[in-house]
């Protein structure tokens, strides 16, 4: 479930992402892209784009192959990693509120057993944690941990808790990468700390929290944290993700999420080799709790990104310096998940497509960049 941005301080650049070649040259209109994308392998598909003040928003496919049930507005996908970005706006937001400094060490915040064991904590700033900059070691980099989680079955049952995610950062043989504050890689064990944070900061619930500070003041009323934890139902039904097993021959030179034990006991859809991966286990993604458990739909992302925009929230120490980017924004990527958000800073358009599969011909950042060239033209 390796998490893969083009640069780590959440913005990326326009320029350092290809175009995958599968889809066409040149597009009319923006519903062509989604036809397209959806006849070459995308099960489902839900855009939304324009300026805060005034946008569209498009969908094409299916959200379940198996009942044939089509993706509507306000259809909901998992967002993987994009739920870092609400992690980050409620840190920042707390700060706001004087309840933590950012600048601080983390362990004069929380000081549990477990964290007190992780090396280096009495360095780790909540800066480091927020900038991938702890030299914390990734709990997703564990050889065991996936084949743990999905060859087992292991989430039919209940929630992976934070405490056991914090077990591969302590296990024995783990040491950290690098000096906290020395060097840059993206670590989701540092996006789980800070759900432990605004947990003890507040003395809510992490969902509870993110439904009071983020989603309930920006009208986000599609959204919320995968898991039973969250107090929440189980999952829509209809909220599945899928992924190919035979992305090598599908012009895609990457397996990705393929070998740690995710399709065992699962049988492919018909003879197309798709598979859904979270048909048989219960709040599929919910141990990623706030590192990637966010689920929503493309116009909640988009209520969130106007909140963001007019100046509700940051994501960064200093949200001016994204602005000397061409193009920033945020992807959320793991197995049968794929989201993204991206903003043009000169033409002031934001871009969201959710997809409901991976290791397909195409991906939600070929996607952006067709429905880019439309817009523009």
């Amino acid at each position: 479930m390796k998490n893969f941005v083009c640069v780590f301080s959440m913005a990326f650049l326009l320029s350092s992402c290809s175009i995958n070649p599968v889809l066409e040259t040149q597009y009319e209109s923006v519903d062509q892209v989604l036809e397209d994308s959806v006849s070459i392998g995308i099960p489902g598909i839900s855009v939304c784009y324009g300026h805060s003040l005034s946008y569209q928003c498009k969908q094409d496919g299916f959200i379940s192959i198996e009942t044939e049930t089509a993706v509507e507005l306000n259809s909901q996908f998992r967002l993987a990693s994009i739920t870092k970005t609400f992690t980050a706006a409620l840190v920042f937001e707390l700060a706001k509120k004087d309840l933590i400094d950012v600048n601080g060490r983390y362990i004069d915040y929380v000081d549990t057993d477990i964290v007190s064991r992780i090396p280096n904590i009495e360095k780790v700033t909540i800066l480091n944690l927020l900038e991938h900059t702890s030299g914390i070691f990734n709990f997703t980099n564990s050889d065991g941990f996936e084949r743990n989680l999905f060859g087992t079955h292991a989430l039919d049952a209940s929630d992976m808790l934070p405490n056991q995610i914090l077990n591969y950062v302590v296990q024995e043989g783990v040491s950290p990468t690098f000096l906290p504050g020395q060097d840059r890689e993206y670590s989701n064990s540092g996006y789980i700390l800070l759900g432990l944070l605004i947990e003890k900061v507040t003395g809510l619930t992490y969902a509870q929290a993110l439904q009071e500070f983020i989603f309930g003041p920006c009208g986000m009323n599609d959204t919320f944290v995968e898991g039973e934890s969250s107090g929440l139902p189980y999952p829509p039904l209809y909220l599945n993700s899928y992924t190919y097993a035979d992305t090598w021959d599908r012009f895609v030179k990457k397996q990705f999420g393929i070998g740690n034990g995710i399709l065992t006991g699962i049988d492919p859809i018909g003879s197309s080799n798709l598979y859904n991966v979270s048909h048989s286990r219960q709040h599929f993604n919910a141990w990623a709790w706030s590192a990637g458990a966010v689920v929503s739909s493309a116009p909640d992302l988009a209520k969130f990104l106007q909140c963001y925009f007019r100046g509700d929230f940051q994501t960064a120490l200093i949200p001016e310096e994204l602005l000397n980017y061409k193009t920033y924004g945020w992807r959320g990527l793991s197995t049968g998940i794929d989201a993204l958000m991206m903003y043009d800073v000169k033409d002031e358009y934001f871009y969201i497509v959710l997809v409901n599969a991976t290791n397909g011909v195409v991906d939600t950042n070929d996607i952006y960049l067709k429905l880019r060239e439309v817009v523009n033209r």
